[in-house]
């Protein structure tokens, strides 16, 4: 698979665009972490919480506008 934001800023040079393997680049995990022992992490189990709590507060935010 080929790297296409890579390709899209260099594909107006002068010479051929730049390619670059999709496997060079980072990938991020989506969702809860986990320890060597399989147990969620406990940063983990605080970013949920606090997204929760974001999400509670924007929307009765919402509500009570």
């Amino acid at each position: 698979m080929k790297d296409y934001d890579t390709y899209m800023i260099t594909r107006n040079n002068m010479e051929n665009p730049i390619y670059v393997e999709e496997s060079c680049r980072r990938s991020f995990q989506v969702g809860p972490f986990y320890d060597e022992e399989g147990n969620e992490t406990t940063g983990s189990k605080i970013g949920g919480y606090l997204s929760l709590f974001l999400m509670i507060g924007f929307i009765f935010y919402l509500w009570a506008r």
